[in-house]
């Protein structure tokens, strides 16, 4: 029941018509919108801890550089980059793929992090020149002679805010296995330990994060009105992840521990599927930049599956979750059977007289929540048990 509920949001959104400022403000109490200017962030990518950091990139150049960017080319289409010990040194080795084999590249890279891009060689805009001589027993000038000088190719990283997949690094996870991470890839260093982190616009990570959040399909649920909750969760994803700071080398991470991202695609053996869609897309477009504001201070936005009809008081004032009843939401009413046996065996007492709720938490029907309940023995017996 913490902050905005998303069941909530849809059912207030295609059964109330409210839009997805309603919700927020509905939600996330106390707190202002503000826009913020475009950001980057560092996603720690959970699943390689502790290994090499090991990417592919089909069809452009790898580069490697320290924190400063200062960018070495690579000859193979994959490099594998390890820590060496609890020291900002790494070790850097290529491939031609995922499967390798990787051999030493015959250098080191001394920094806190090691960057990887994707690259290709541009030519500059070609640069004419133009010159007159002016004869000194005629009037008539003769004809001006032009100069073109031909620049050469810059190696420039690529941006791959929407670039083709095959200039887009991978991530590999195995020899058949990786994920595409727009942005840029990067091994740092944590008390001996290595981390792989993705580096990238804060829009295009929520790209990977809102549709695995929340269904992208409820943007055509009442007729088009669900897209008001996708535009709820893009800006609850998009504060959130703003609002931590988890990390020296990265704000936070991919999994349910701070919020599910699993980059723009994946691919195993025999398949591959998109982790993005063009709904939800639409609704981080739609809200691009926009977030929740306690003060000067960008909100911690959590958020729930089912509220079960109203939100626990904490960082948001509690509210009633109405919207929480709609029509396809599976545990808005549930129950739980418990034999007897269960109970005793749970609570190592020999028989139950009653159990009497003591307090509650005073929000939603029958008095909200229950915050403590005891169960009674015909002995005397009296075992407290929190609602929690």
């Amino acid at each position: 029941g913490r902050g905005m509920g998303q069941y909530g949001s849809l059912g207030y959104a295609i059964d109330e018509g409210w839009n997805s400022g309603q919700i927020l403000d509905h939600f996330y109490g106390n707190t202002t919108a503000e826009t913020l200017a475009p950001q980057d962030i560092g996603v720690r990518l959970r699943a390689h801890d502790g290994d090499s950091t090991t990417v592919y990139v089909e069809n452009a150049i790898l580069v490697v550089g320290d924190q400063d960017g200062n960018w070495i080319e690579l000859a193979d289409q994959a490099v594998q980059i390890t820590l060496e010990g609890n020291v900002d040194r790494y070790s850097i080795a290529v491939g031609p793929d995922c499967a390798g084999p990787f051999t030493d590249a015959g250098f080191h890279i001394e920094s806190p992090i090691v960057r990887v891009r994707s690259a290709e060689y541009v030519v500059p805009a070609t640069t004419t020149t133009t010159s007159t001589t002016t004869s000194t027993t005629t009037t008539t000038e003769p004809p001006a002679t032009t100069t073109t000088v031909a620049p050469d190719p810059v190696l420039t990283v690529i941006n791959t805010d929407d670039a083709a997949l095959d200039v887009t690094l991978q991530a590999c996870e195995s020899s058949s296995s990786a994920t595409w991470y727009r942005g840029e890839m990067r091994a740092a260093r944590y008390e001996g330990n290595q981390r792989t982190v993705n580096w990238l616009p804060v829009e295009q990570y929520l790209r990977g994060v809102v549709p695995r959040e929340m269904p992208a399909s409820w943007a055509e649920e009442g007729e088009g009105a669900g897209i008001a909750a996708l535009e709820v969760q893009s800006v609850a994803a998009r504060s959130y992840s703003l609002a931590e700071n988890r990390y020296t080398y990265a704000k936070t991470c991919d999994t349910t521990a701070c919020q599910v991202y699993e980059g723009r695609e994946s691919r195993g053996s025999g398949w591959q599927s998109s982790n993005e869609d063009t709904r939800s897309d639409s609704a981080i477009a739609a809200t691009a930049g926009l977030v929740r504001m306690f003060g000067d201070e960008i909100a911690r936005t959590e958020f729930s599956s089912s509220t079960g009809g109203h939100t626990i008081t904490g960082v948001f004032p509690g509210v009633p979750d109405d919207g929480d009843d709609v029509y396809n939401n599976p545990v808005a009413r549930w129950s739980e059977t418990l034999t007897l046996s269960d109970v005793l065996a749970a609570y190592n007492i020999n028989d139950l007289y009653e159990a009497v709720v003591v307090t509650r938490d005073g929000n939603g029907d029958d008095g909200g929540r229950v915050d403590e309940l005891e169960l009674r023995t015909r002995s005397g017996q009296v075992v407290t048990v929190s609602g929690y």
